[in-house]
């Protein structure tokens, strides 16, 4: 199998370069089209808007997130945590969702009927990639037919709401390491080409 890929990841060397061809791209999807899948899919998404439209209606919230670059690849450092005043000023035609600090977050990386939860305690370490826990659970049914990918939630006792989503994250220095190995990977990326061609 051969891998058509504009990122790396622990997995790659799995793929010998010649056979049928994989791609795996980091795509721009805007972030507007992202909350609109994850309703589409039946997520609670969060209450959202440009920041000098949701101004009135999110004031009890003292901050929000916002995502400067709506239209830009995805990164998770492109969240920005800032009270209303802020980011009025600096990101009026942003889009942004409300934020409380009790919400923690949970990052869901589906890698084919696996479920990984890499817990964060707070928006930062959620951008700084400093995760607090992880855990992995088994025969999950996926609710988006991409072989690999993340959701991102806003959890508290009651909540638990989906504000973020990419279609094949990076995996290497997740921990996922520990559980999968490369060729567990690599054959989970590899089986939707192959069945399509009557291989498996």
């Amino acid at each position: 199998m051969r891998l058509d890929t504009n990122f790396v990841d622990y997995y790659d060397n799995e793929f010998s370069g010649v056979g049928f061809k994989i791609k795996r791209f980091k795509e721009s999807i805007s972030k507007l089209e992202i909350l609109r899948l994850l309703k589409e899919k039946g997520y609670e998404v969060p209450h959202y808007g440009k920041v000098k439209d949701l101004y009135n209606t999110l004031y009890p919230y003292k901050k929000i997130i916002i995502y400067p670059d709506v239209d830009g690849v995805h990164v998770k450092d492109s969240f920005k945590l800032l009270s209303h005043i802020e980011a009025l000023r600096v990101y009026p035609l942003k889009l942004c969702f409300q934020y409380e600090k009790d919400f923690k977050i949970i990052q869901e990386i589906r890698i084919g009927n696996h479920c990984f939860v890499l817990e964060y305690r707070n928006i930062s370490d959620y951008t700084r990639c400093s995760r607090s826990s992880i855990s992995c659970y088994h025969n999950s049914k996926a609710d988006i037919d991409v072989p690999i990918y993340s959701i991102s939630f806003l959890v508290s006792d009651k909540d638990k709401i989906a504000f973020d989503y990419e279609p094949y994250p990076v995996l290497g220095g997740t921990g996922i390491e520990d559980f999968l190995s490369s060729k567990e990977v690599a054959d989970i990326l590899s089986h939707p080409i192959l069945k399509r061609n009557g291989w498996v």
